[in-house]
């Protein structure tokens, strides 16, 4: 797992739709490269979801389904899954019935305040782990 420092959500948003970019690109050029997983995908605790998606929203991607309740509602204190693909926005709880599920993607960002337990469910040819520089 590589790290990767950014100075703010936003940065780091901005990252991820680069990378998808040249994702589509790439498979689009090179179709026999096409693996069928053509996504970014993020992981995030609530607070953190709330503001990735505004700024996938910002960055004209459409939101295709969304699944994020306030913590007291749900009593849902895990990570959420963020997928972004050719098709736009999907987010959802990253555990069902208690226990993570599988993930298999391009490229995976962690934030770092997510618990390790998630790394073995993240498959992925990239995967980050993203902290964010203290100013």
């Amino acid at each position: 797992m590589k790290e990767r420092f950014y100075d703010n959500i936003s940065q780091m948003a901005l990252d991820a739709v680069k990378e998808l970019d040249k994702i589509i690109s790439r498979s689009s050029s090179a179709p026999d490269f096409n693996d069928g997983c053509d996504s970014v995908s993020i992981i995030a605790k609530y607070e953190e979801a709330k503001k990735i998606i505004a700024e996938l929203i910002f960055y004209k991607h459409n939101i295709v389904a969304i699944n994020l309740k306030p913590i007291e509602a749900e009593n849902y204190q895990d990570e959420y899954l963020i997928v972004l693909d050719s098709d736009g926005i999907w987010l959802e709880p990253f555990k069902k019935n208690g226990e993570y599920f599988f993930n298999i993607c391009n490229i995976t960002y962690i934030l770092g305040n997510c618990s390790s337990r998630v790394i073995p469910y993240c498959e992925a040819n990239i995967v980050y782990e993203v902290n964010f520089k203290k100013i």
